[in-house]
């Protein structure tokens, strides 16, 4: 997964106070999607 910001289009300040808050909350959510897969019975 990658987060693409153009540097001539986005501030240091933008990507820090908006872009960067939301990764650790995003990371958790995958983490746990495949937690939900692999707990999924394989038949």
């Amino acid at each position: 997964m990658t987060d693409n910001a153009h540097a001539a289009e986005t501030s240091v300040e933008r990507l820090v106070e908006t872009h960067l808050p939301l990764l650790p909350q995003t990371a958790g959510d995958i983490s746990a999607d495949f937690a939900r897969v692999a707990a999924v019975p394989h038949v």
